[in-house]
C-alpha cells in the first residue's frame, strides 16, 4: 500500500488466483485499488480491482472485476451511514453460445446500497438492497449444474444488539427474488425468504 497523500492510498498486488488455494493454471493474477477519505473521515470512495486468466490450464482468456463503493455518513453524530456501489465483470471465452456452440466472452454486474441508523450506542439498524445481472448464467452455476441468464434482486433488513461490550447480536431477515428463472429451493421457486441470526463474543 502506498500512502499518496494524507487522504489517498494506493494498493497493489500479485496472487496466484482468483477463489482458489492451488492456482489452475501457470499465471498469476493482479489486484490494486484506491482509498479515498475525506479530511473530515466523513465520505469514503474505494475502488478495487482484480485481472488475471482464471480457467484451469488457461493462461490466456483474463477474467476482471471492478468494484467501486461511495460511504458517507450525515447527522450531527454521524449516526446515519449509506455506502452504494457495484461492480463490473467480464471474463474472455467463458461462456457457450446457445446457438453456434462456440464459447464466447460474458459478463456480468449489479449494484447495492447499505443504510445504517445508530439508534444508540448498543442499536444500531441496517438495511441493504442489492441487483445483480448474470448475463450468461457463468456467476451463478453451481455443483455442476447450469446457471440463470437472470436478474436477481434482494432485500435484507437487520439489527446489531451490543448488550455487552463483548457480545454482539444480529437478526436479519433477507428475501431473495428472480422475476426471470427458478434458482431458489432446488430451482422450483423464484423467492426465497431467510431468517438468520448470529452471536459474537469477543475476548
Amino acid at each position: 500500500m502506498l500512502h499518496a497523500t494524507s487522504t489517498f492510498d494506493v494498493v497493489a498486488g500479485v496472487v496466484r488466483g482468483w477463489d482458489v488455494f492451488k492456482d489452475n493454471n501457470d499465471m498469476v493474477s493482479f489486484h490494486g485499488g484506491f482509498v479515498w477519505n475525506s479530511p473530515d473521515k466523513r465520505y469514503n470512495w474505494t475502488t478495487a480491482w482484480i485481472t488475471g486468466p482464471e480457467q484451469p490450464d488457461n493462461d490466456h482468456d483474463y477474467r476482471t472485476l471492478v468494484t467501486s463503493y461511495l460511504t458517507a455518513k450525515f447527522g450531527s453524530g454521524s449516526e446515519w451511514v449509506l455506502s452504494a456501489g457495484g461492480h463490473f465483470g467480464y471474463e474472455a471465452m467463458a461462456a457457450v453460445d446457445a446457438e453456434t456452440g462456440r464459447r464466447k466472452d460474458t459478463k456480468w454486474y449489479g449494484s447495492t446500497v447499505n443504510l445504517f441508523y445508530t439508534v444508540d450506542p448498543r442499536l444500531r439498524l441496517g438495511g441493504r438492497f442489492e441487483w445483480f445481472r448474470d448475463e450468461d448464467g457463468t456467476r451463478t452455476a453451481q455443483l455442476g449444474r447450469p446457471g440463470f441468464d437472470a436478474n436477481f434482486f434482494e432485500v435484507t433488513v437487520g439489527v446489531t444488539y451490543t448488550p455487552w461490550r463483548s457480545v454482539i447480536i444480529r437478526p436479519e431477515l433477507r428475501v431473495d427474488w428472480s422475476p426471470d428463472a427458478r434458482p431458489y429451493n432446488d430451482q422450483t421457486k423464484k423467492v426465497q425468504v431467510v431468517p438468520a441470526v448470529d452471536m459474537i463474543v469477543r475476548f
